[in-house]
């Protein structure tokens, strides 16, 4: 495991040979591709010309959260608008204290979904408003899962 995070730098592009293709299954898988890569110990991984400044972003339109039509075990990604940004609260989740906030991101079309952060990611929020202080904050989730917290 060792060698492939040392060959495989975040933000680096790379060329890898010799990997395994199965099918993709399972709750949560970030992408809806029908296969996943694997890689093995016969894996090369090599420096590559290619470069690509894509993120590769696919967002999620709001409307398509809201009326269920994306299927809940796959991640997706949201853009928007940070709107009525709740405090930061520590609540008692299996008898250990967890963080989590509240808010609604509105999208370029006016429409808003409600989002629940917990953990680490409700620390960096609330870091970041103190911070920023900005009231035009916009937010990319990415890997995110749809769910439901108290409706």
């Amino acid at each position: 495991m060792f060698r492939v995070e040392r060959d495989l730098p975040l933000g680096v592009w790379r060329l890898i040979t010799k990997f395994s293709l199965s099918n993709a299954t399972g709750q949560y898988r970030p992408t809806n591709h029908a296969y996943k890569m694997s890689i093995i110990g016969d894996s090369k991984i090599k420096d590559s010309d290619f470069h690509c400044d894509d993120m590769f972003f696919s967002f999620a339109s709001f409307e398509d959260v809201g009326n269920g039509s994306i299927k809940s075990h796959f991640l997706i990604e949201v853009i928007g608008q940070v709107e009525s940004l709740k405090d930061v609260q520590t609540v008692q989740v299996k008898q250990k204290d967890r963080k989590k906030v509240e808010f609604r991101l509105r999208d370029t079309k006016g429409e808003t979904i409600a989002c629940c952060l917990w953990g680490k990611y409700a620390e960096q929020i609330e870091s970041h408003v103190q911070e920023a202080n900005d009231p035009n904050m916009i937010l990319v989730i990415r890997f995110t899962k749809i769910g439901f917290y108290q409706d």
